[in-house]
This record gives C-alpha cells, structure tokens and sequence, in this order.
C-alpha cells in the first residue's frame, strides 16, 4: 500500500501459478489500477492466467505480454511471483 506508486497504468505480473492470482486479488484493495500484463515462461498458461484475473470478478482486464523487457517497460508496478532460478528481469529493463 505504502509503496505502490500512485499512479498507475499497468500492474506487471510475472509468472502463472497460484501465487500469481493471490497478488492480483490482494492489490485489489490497495491500488485503483485494473489493468493486469501477465507474462510467463508458457505463453498458455499466461492466457489461462489472464481468464482467471478476470473471472475474479473485481473488474481486472488481463492480457499478456511478450516478454518481461516489454512488462517492465509499460508497468510501474510489477509482481514477480516465479520459482525461476535465474535473472528474468534486468536492471535495464526498469
């Protein structure tokens, strides 16, 4: 709540499983932001991540995004929610 920039354009999630749902469903209640870019190492299970933002029934519209350069550069808030063992995102990248 306290770090969450004001103004938002995009929440950028990064990863498909569980955790990621959880995230998008807390940040309901702290940020005004309803537009979700998901991105995940399996381009279906990213779509099947997307319905499932969406059918939470909080008003989120979920799409996904190519890949994490491409979420961090349209997000100003992202959630990183995988088991990756190594680097996605660079300090480059945001």
């Amino acid at each position: 709540r306290y770090l969450a920039p004001r103004s938002l354009n995009h929440i950028g999630v990064i990863g498909t499983g569980v955790q990621a749902r959880f995230q998008v469903r807390m940040l309901a209640g702290v940020v005004t932001c309803r537009s979700v870019l998901v991105w995940g190492r399996n381009k279906e299970h990213a779509e099947e991540t997307c319905r499932d933002i969406e059918n939470l029934g909080l008003g989120f519209v979920a799409r996904t995004i190519g890949s994490p350069r491409e979420l961090a550069a349209e997000a100003r808030l992202i959630v990183t929610t995988t088991s990756a063992s190594a680097p996605i995102l660079w300090r480059a990248d945001i």
